[in-house]
């Protein structure tokens, strides 16, 4: 499932995205700096990240690990 591409977006829908549990409710706590929220916008671990860089993001296809690597 792809996040939306526009209004308000909340830090829970994009870990569910990149927990790929999209509209499931997640009992973990989540940081914005967290690696596999970080891995669905390929940003890199000394870069600050901004809520509007997750529009329109979404979870890797194609079975593997998560598609993130350092």
């Amino acid at each position: 499932m792809t996040l939306q591409s526009g209004g308000s977006i909340s830090l829970g829908k994009i870990h569910g995205e990149a927990s790929n549990l999209a509209g499931s409710t997640l009992t973990s706590t989540v940081s914005i700096n967290d690696l596999d929220v970080r891995a669905l916008i390929s940003k890199g671990f000394l870069n600050q990240s901004s809520f509007s860089e997750f529009y329109g993001a979404q979870y890797p296809s194609g079975g593997g690990g998560g598609g993130y690597e350092p």
